[in-house]
């Protein structure tokens, strides 16, 4: 939005770094039995994956 609203350009996607942080989060014992894939795969059979 930033880039169209001053119409300059972005230097693209970046990467989250969710991974490492759920990695992080898991070492220190945070977040247990934490599956986004399989809650993912919940809303998924429910709503389509349209």
């Amino acid at each position: 939005m930033e880039a169209a609203t001053h119409l300059s350009n972005s230097d693209g996607l970046v990467a989250s770094g969710i991974d490492a942080w759920l990695a992080t989060e898991a070492d220190a014992g945070r977040h247990e039995g934490f599956d986004p894939d399989g809650d993912f795969r919940k809303y998924e059979a429910k709503y389509g994956s349209g």
